[in-house]
């Protein structure tokens, strides 16, 4: 028990009143409280300090004293206490006994129960920081699961052939077991995340340590341009209506002579000129160009054209020709998945294939939905062969 000194609690005794003592508390000394007492009239002699204890709440104390010595206390008005045949020793040690074991006071016990809620509020403020802990741990092994997942999902698009075989998925897939079936473990997320770099980093590196492999690439893709562009425009040439028709010689213009020609001539010109000026109408559809026409026909006109300028019709017709080039490659692509599966477009339209597309790895379901829109027909045989192959259709 702390002590502090400015409270006691004391046992006082008188020689001449034997076996009675005065028992009580004060914030001085029990010393000057004797002194006081032995000054009061009356008293027969002086008292002296028995015993003495110093505490924290000295009323409280004296309080519990009364009550577990009332039987031995003379008057409930008065502080006396007689203990017959008990001497002054004997007294303080009961007092003493019960003290030590009943004589907490209640500073103690407000002390320890302040304790006691800073204990707990530091409990539950751990509480908290752990729980926030948790939390954030939870939060970044969800990105992690996430970007993993992402990053794993791209590598095996990037490895993956767009129709490899089923053995080759399969040997790709198993690479890459280990990152799609994740722990929900910080730790064990991070180590994943680095081993999924350092391969990507690994990649980089062996792609820019093999430059040739890029150039040969771009070499292909390069000429496979040139034979497009050239297919195109050999199709384009050969759509020219212009070029496909007789060219119209035209007679260069002469100077003019002070003679004049013969009534014969110029029925003779007249009627070549309408022939001309006829067939050129016909084919452009443009009454306006007659006159530009005529002047490139009569000799005794200069012209500023020499050449025919294509119309809109050319522009039309080269459009038309690459749309039925188009019809004819669809309907060819149609044919080729017709003649190795006739019932391609029952499959397709089924649930069971639908069913199927989904319960594919990502990587595979974006594939095949990719080879649905934009496959060849090819690739889209080979999807059927491996629908009907794993559902036995």
């Amino acid at each position: 028990m702390g002590q502090q000194h400015n409270q006691y609690v004391y046992i006082l005794y008188n020689k001449y009143c034997p076996f009675v003592y005065k028992i009580g508390y004060t914030t001085r000394t029990p010393e000057d409280r004797a002194r006081e007492l032995s000054k009061e009239t009356g008293t027969p002699g002086n008292w002296e300090v028995g015993h003495k204890w110093c505490v924290e709440n000295g009323y409280w104390l004296e309080q519990r004293i009364f009550a577990k010595f009332k039987s031995y206390r003379i008057s409930p008005r008065n502080e006396h206490f007689e203990f017959k045949g008990y001497s002054v020793e004997h007294v303080a040690k009961l007092i003493s006994e019960f003290i030590n074991i009943n004589g907490e006071s209640p500073i103690d016990e407000a002390r320890k129960a302040e304790k006691q809620r800073q204990i707990e509020k530091e409990k539950a403020e751990q509480t908290k920081i752990d729980q926030q802990k948790q939390e954030a741990r939870d939060s970044e092994c969800n990105r992690l699961i996430k970007e993993i997942k992402q990053q794993v999902n791209m590598q095996i698009r990037n490895e993956t052939p767009m129709f490899a075989s089923q053995i080759k998925r399969q040997q790709i897939q198993d690479k890459y077991f280990k990152y799609q079936n994740l722990p929900f473990n910080l730790d064990r997320l991070r180590q994943l995340k680095n081993e999924l770099t350092i391969l990507d980093t690994s990649k980089v590196i062996n792609s820019q340590q093999n430059p040739n492999d890029s150039i040969s690439n771009f070499i292909w893709l390069s000429v496979g341009v040139m034979i497009v562009a050239t297919a195109i425009f050999l199709a384009m040439d050969s759509s020219d209506p212009v070029k496909k028709s007789n060219p119209t010689e035209y007679l260069p213009p002469q100077a003019p002579t002070n003679t004049p020609p013969t009534q014969s001539q110029d029925e003779i010109a007249l009627e070549e000129s309408s022939n001309i000026i006829d067939s050129s109408v016909n084919y452009y559809g443009n009454q306006n160009n007659t006159e530009q026409n005529i002047s490139q026909i009569y000799p005794y006109q200069e012209s500023n054209k020499t050449t025919i300028e294509p119309s809109k019709s050319y522009q039309f017709n080269q459009s038309i020709e690459q749309h039925l080039l188009l019809e004819d490659a669809k309907q060819a692509h149609f044919e080729s998945i017709l003649a190795k599966h006739p019932d391609a477009m029952d499959v397709i339209e089924r649930p069971s294939f639908s069913t199927w597309l989904n319960n594919q790895p990502d990587y595979i379901k974006e594939s095949y939905e990719y080879t649905l829109d934009r496959g060849t027909s090819s690739q889209v045989i080979e999807m059927i062969d491996h629908y009907k192959k794993d559902t036995g259709y």
